[in-house]
């Protein structure tokens, strides 16, 4: 993707955002999981970039801080926005951006601070827990 392709990309999730709206709804949210657009940036292993949208997980989270932020700017304030994560790949049922508790704070959290509300956490067997040690799973420790 080339920069006007970025460019055009955000401004279409902003412009659906905004004809949602006005259609009604109540909130919308923006899918960042399970291999769509979004989540391929996230990982390392579909992400090879070496701009400003690859290589650590500040960058490649980018796009999608870059997306809300836009799509915030066009609902405004109140509107509910909704982000969908898993931790896990189609492919590869044990695949985890986040290793520990610590990371995926430090993963989710620029993305709250672009104007995600609610978390969809997208979770195999909601039974397990996310982390060795603890008895949350991926939405109980998602707290934005």
């Amino acid at each position: 993707m080339t920069e006007s392709d970025f460019h055009t990309i955000i401004e279409a999730f902003a412009q659906a955002a905004t004809d949602a709206k006005l259609l009604g709804f109540d909130g919308i949210e923006i899918h960042g999981a399970h291999g769509y657009l979004i989540d391929q940036f996230f990982w390392n292993r579909t992400n090879f970039r070496t701009d400003r949208y690859g290589r650590d997980i500040e960058r490649r989270t980018r796009f999608a801080i870059e997306i809300i932020r836009a799509v915030r700017g066009a609902v405004g304030p109140t509107f509910p926005i909704s982000f969908r994560i898993s931790q896990w790949k189609t492919s590869n049922y044990t695949a985890k951006l986040a290793e520990t508790p610590k990371e995926l704070a430090s993963f989710l959290d620029p993305l709250t601070e672009a104007g995600v509300d609610i978390y969809h956490c997208s979770t195999r067997r909601f039974w397990e827990p996310e982390f060795e040690g603890s008895d949350l799973n991926l939405a109980g420790r998602v707290n934005p």
